[in-house]
């Protein structure tokens, strides 16, 4: 196959750079910031249920808010010293940091944040790997998590969203399901390629997406699904690899979305 065939190509990606710039090699995916009410309440949900570990706490007293950052790293590799921990942090790819504002609470009239999930829609999800899909949902269930569809819901069977206590969405899959699914989809007429643990964010005009992305080569496209009427690139700043289950296994991605005939915050866009 040429080159200019490839789904992730410059030239079926208008806006693209394929080439980063030399002094974003060093750049990572590093963390989503999420707003959360409760941080007792989030703190059980992504350490218990999700298995993260909290990499680092910062207090800023003079703004009145918390950053906790969680992530799935070996804690006990950390420095002990706050400089050094800090930086360790930092370097880590494919972090959560959850923003408390202080009083939020505790607060009755306070309502929540928004999610991205509802209009406008914006930020749609992040995306975990688990060693089992089917195994991972039953304990989901058990303990509680409200789910937003089950692994036998809707068209795209085997892949699971859930919800943290604010209402973000959590996509869950296992690469062998994921690895199924592509090729049920290839027999379809649809190309599809996935990643994990990405970030997944709606844009209006992917043309834009990659001006403000790649313009100063801060990514590179490796993986795209392209079912009809809608397409999703999955970018990455740091990772070369050269097959699926090897690029599935790789942290720091997000995840560009673009439908076809979307109304986005109150606007049409016809897609063409």
């Amino acid at each position: 196959m040429a080159s200019s065939d490839l789904k992730e190509s410059a030239a079926n990606n208008p806006g693209l750079h394929t080439t980063p710039d030399e002094a974003t090699k060093d750049y990572i995916m590093q963390q989503t910031m999420y707003r959360i009410k409760d941080p007792k309440v989030s703190l059980d949900f992504y350490s218990r249920v999700l298995g993260m570990s909290l990499l680092k706490r910062v207090d800023v007293p003079e703004l009145k808010f918390t950053l906790y950052f969680m992530g799935y790293e070996d804690v006990s590799k950390a420095p002990s010293d706050p400089y050094g921990r800090t930086v360790w942090t930092f370097g880590r790819a494919a972090t959560i940091e959850l923003t408390h504002n202080w009083g939020t609470e505790s607060d009755p009239e306070f309502k929540g944040y928004h999610t991205g999930n509802s209009e406008p829609r914006g930020f749609g999800h992040i995306g975990i790997t688990v060693d089992d899909v089917n195994k991972a949902c039953e304990r989901f269930e058990r303990l509680g998590v409200e789910f937003v569809k089950k692994l036998d819901a809707g068209k795209m069977k085997g892949i699971a969203f859930i919800k943290d206590p604010d209402g973000y969405w959590i996509e869950i899959f296992d690469l062998k399901t994921i690895g199924d699914i592509q090729r049920v989809l290839r027999y379809a007429g649809i190309r599809i390629s996935a990643t994990c643990r990405h970030r997944f964010m709606l844009k209006e005009d992917f043309r834009i997406s990659h001006r403000e992305i790649n313009s100063h080569g801060l990514m590179t496209i490796h993986l795209t699904i392209s079912p009809p009427h809608c397409c999703f690139h999955f970018l990455n700043s740091k990772f070369v690899v050269s097959v699926n289950e090897t690029r599935m296994a790789c942290e720091g991605f997000i995840s560009l979305s673009w439908f076809q005939s979307m109304v986005y915050i109150g606007r049409s866009q016809d897609g063409n």
